[in-house]
């Protein structure tokens, strides 16, 4: 599954063992944004068990890691578009994850961040189809940071920007047309 390249580094993930990443993943973790995402942390044991020190950073690059094992196992016909819909969907999932991870959500309006996304929808020429309701804070977050940050990198590596908010914020697309879109968004967003 060709997802932007040959492998340029490769790291060590105390959960999932060797994550391989390409120039193409290196220029979106490589950025402010996503580094930023080490200093917030994904789990509150760490007052009680000091090596349960896992961040939203080392979360994002195993989701990543495990999407595309999913995407593999499912034995779905993936072209790149699909590939690295679903790869970049994982990475960038919580990138809009506050200070304190989701007690910091409190601080977020709903309405801004909607506005927001809108201006990001517009610059990539979609309508606001993804969004509704559907989300939580750092969800909607994520998609508005993707579409005004990311999306013209995103858009070189074939990304399908409509798919990776859905994938993030769990809208499907519920026509039978998409059902392969639908489970894929299942990879991020499922009650199961």
């Amino acid at each position: 599954m060709n997802h932007g390249g040959k492998t340029s580094k490769i790291i060590r993930d105390v959960v999932h063992g060797y994550i391989s990443l390409c120039e193409n993943d290196l220029h979106i973790i490589d950025t402010p944004l996503f580094q930023r995402l080490k200093r917030i942390r994904q789990t509150g044991a760490y007052s009680v068990y000091p090596s349960a020190n896992h961040t939203r950073f080392e979360h994002s690059l195993g989701v990543m890691h495990l999407g595309i094992k999913v995407l593999e196992s499912l034995g779905i016909d993936a072209d790149e578009r699909i590939s690295n819909t679903v790869r970049y969907a994982c990475l960038l999932h919580d990138i809009g994850h506050a200070p304190f991870s989701h007690l910091g959500e409190a601080f977020y309006s709903k309405e801004e961040l909607i506005n927001w996304l809108n201006i990001g929808l517009n610059n990539v020429g979609l309508t606001n189809t993804i969004m509704g309701s559907m989300g939580s804070p750092h969800e909607l977050c994520s998609c508005a940071i993707v579409l005004n940050k990311f999306a013209d990198r995103l858009l070189s590596y074939g990304v399908d920007l409509d798919l990776l908010c859905r994938m993030i914020t769990g809208q499907k697309y519920n026509t039978s047309d998409k059902f392969t879109e639908d489970c894929l968004i299942d990879i991020l967003n499922s009650d199961y």
